[in-house]
């Protein structure tokens, strides 16, 4: 039971992934969460943070939190892991009116902190769940591999 350690860092609810979570190199388990803040209830985009683990699941902390602004909506989020170690954080932006585009973050201390957020413009689509895994294919190599529902093409109406 997690809820304590969830109250505690300002989070009304936190929701997993969707996607799997991660093991670092120094063992630590990180999985992507967002959710709800307790100090802004009426906004359903409160933000995104890890969820870390240091004793294989025994116990959990947060880390510090990407919270929702005027300009970004962040919510369902998922971690792959890039070669040189660092965390990515791959997010939806729940903006109606935003980029269509995902949101990005990096961490580069084992998921404790966050960059600020950073639009992937090359990573478009409709505001939905999106995917993203690192395939480790040697230890210089890890392609990252995203998957989402695609715009296929833009309907206007004819003169």
């Amino acid at each position: 039971d997690i809820s304590d350690t969830v109250t505690k860092a300002g989070w009304g609810m936190i929701n997993a992934g969707p996607g799997t979570g991660v093991q670092l190199s120094n063992g630590r388990l990180a999985v992507a969460v967002w959710g709800r803040r307790l100090d802004t209830p009426s906004q359903p985009e409160g933000g995104v943070a890890a969820l870390l683990s240091d004793d294989h699941g025994a116990t959990w902390h947060l880390s510090k939190p990407i919270l929702a602004n005027s300009v970004y909506a962040p919510n369902e989020c998922q971690l792959p892991t890039l070669v040189n170690g660092s965390l990515l954080m791959n997010v939806r932006d729940a903006r109606v009116n935003g980029c269509k585009c995902r949101i990005m973050s990096v961490s580069n201390d084992n998921g404790n902190t966050w960059a600020p957020f950073y639009e992937q413009p090359m990573l478009t689509g409709p505001v939905c769940q999106g995917s993203m895994i690192s395939v480790f294919t040697n230890s210089t190599s890890a392609p990252l591999f995203y998957s989402a529902p695609q715009v296929l093409c833009t309907l206007a109406p004819s003169n």
